[in-house]
């Protein structure tokens, strides 16, 4: 995706128009240490984008949450982390730091659109700890980890509804 403002805009509006069961925001977070994944999104941005473009205002007003300060997923981030940590290389953190960029831009217009189905993982940079495997699989393993979430999810409301 291009690093620009406008562009997550119509991207977030495609993404979330195909009904998606499950929106992965990915992005490289050159000073991590470990796989992060993002617990919220402050609304609060002053950066330019590639176009040396910044937004009218800094705090934007969304769609469905106006100018609140900031969203939070309702997956269980922490859970997954624990749960990877403890059965995988424990290479995973919980993190309220996604950035006040275009990072952070995107995980906030997603999860004002539905945070029960979203997530935001940072990576940090390939190396010889985080060589393209170890990174794909971690991204790979979270992946699922959100969907199992998801699928007891429904399978939960189904039954409620049964009943």
């Amino acid at each position: 995706m291009e690093v620009k403002y406008a562009c997550v805009d119509r991207e977030v509006e495609n993404i979330w128009g195909q009904d998606p069961h499950l929106v992965i925001h990915v992005g490289v977070n050159g000073m991590a240490k470990n796989i992060h994944i993002e617990k919220c999104a402050s609304n609060g941005f002053c950066f330019k984008d590639y176009d040396m473009k910044s937004l009218c205002e800094p705090r934007i007003c969304l769609e469905n949450s106006g100018r609140c300060e900031l969203l939070e997923t309702t997956v269980d981030v922490e859970g997954i982390v624990n749960f990877l940590n403890s059965t995988h290389k424990p290479i995973y953190s919980a993190s309220c730091d996604v950035g006040s960029y275009l990072c952070g831009y995107i995980y906030l217009k997603s999860l004002d659109k539905d945070p029960s189905r979203v997530v935001f993982i940072h990576v940090p940079p390939i190396s010889e700890k985080f060589s393209v495997e170890v990174t794909s699989t971690g991204v790979l393993k979270i992946i699922e980890q959100c969907l199992l979430q998801l699928m007891s999810s429904w399978y939960s409301e189904t039954n409620n509804k049964c009943k």
